[in-house]
């Protein structure tokens, strides 16, 4: 949906209380997990004050960040925070998550020329509780699919109150034909010299993206669909660089939309290069907003 300048804000809805956020990360030590097969997340320290430092620069109450959680532990907090947000004032909620991520195929539509549609999930934790701190098979165990994270959140409360999501994880494709899941993580061995993210496999031209979908809600994805999301690992994530350098150069208010926009304009500028392979980050964006989100910078 493409929205004209002239078409109202959720400033009304906005200042019905304080703005809310929640920060949810994951290292993925090796430390931490026996026989891990998902790579370190480097650099979530620093992702971690540049994500904050945005979101301080916003208005939104100070964030408080939840680390290296399992499934079970992240959707009570999520629940939790939901909670937070229903029953006192609230004029606008942030989601942000910081992960591995997997597409999961959900849906196969053979008449329809072999379109297979996919759902988005993050990984989480194994269960500390468990007699095993391994991973299962396909993190069925561990991942949590974007669509039940984002319906915690429908609630007659919060209907007309914006709602951000700002998800960091990998969406891209593995060559691994025995299981559902298609990827397992950052993994450098997707981005050779010659991969591109702007030039798809033609065979991924019958893969189909099922968004989670509610009022009022942005999704931000650190990359598009079936691609890999890179990072630096002692800086963290390049888009989230981006969006903090581009939050200076908005005047005020800060249009939500513009900015992500302008955020791509700047990422678009230059490649990345990752252990001796090149990329171009770019951020995803799904929106249901009928309304201008606008924001007023701190001083």
């Amino acid at each position: 949906m493409i929205m004209s300048s002239s078409q109202p804000t959720y400033c009304s809805a906005m200042k019905k209380g304080p703005w809310k956020a929640k920060h949810f990360d994951w290292q993925f030590s090796h430390l931490d997990i026996a026989d891990c097969p998902v790579d370190e997340r480097g650099g979530i320290t620093r992702e971690k004050l540049t994500f904050q430092k945005i979101l301080k620069e916003l208005h939104f109450q100070p964030v408080a960040n939840i680390r290296n959680t399992s499934k079970e532990t992240f959707l009570q907090k999520m629940h939790a925070f939901k909670r937070e947000c229903t029953e006192e004032p609230c004029g606008c909620v942030c989601v942000a998550v910081f992960s591995h991520g997997v597409i999961v195929k959900k849906d196969e539509h053979v008449e329809e020329g072999g379109v297979a549609f996919y759902e988005d999930y993050i990984l989480t934790h194994p269960d500390p509780n468990s007699k095993t701190t391994k991973f299962s098979k396909d993190f069925v165990e561990e991942r949590v699919s974007l669509k039940e994270i984002v319906e915690i959140f429908r609630d007659k409360q919060l209907k007309g109150i914006p709602k951000i999501f700002f998800i960091q994880a990998c969406r891209n494709k593995r060559n691994d034909k025995s299981a559902d899941v298609v990827d397992r993580g950052v993994t450098y061995d997707v981005m050779k010299d010659t991969w591109n993210p702007f030039t798809p496999n033609p065979a991924d031209r019958q893969m189909v993206y099922s968004a989670p979908h509610l009022e009022d809600t942005v999704i931000v994805f650190s990359t598009p669909f079936n691609r890999a999301a890179g990072f630096d690992t002692t800086l963290g994530s390049h888009v989230w660089q981006a969006l903090g350098d581009t939050l200076k150069e908005q005047p005020e208010p800060v249009n939500l939309l513009r900015w992500l926009r302008k955020t791509n304009q700047k990422l678009q500028e230059k490649e990345y290069e990752i252990e001796n392979a090149r990329y171009m980050p770019l951020l995803s964006i799904c929106h249901t907003l009928s309304k201008h989100v606008e924001f007023k910078k701190a001083n």
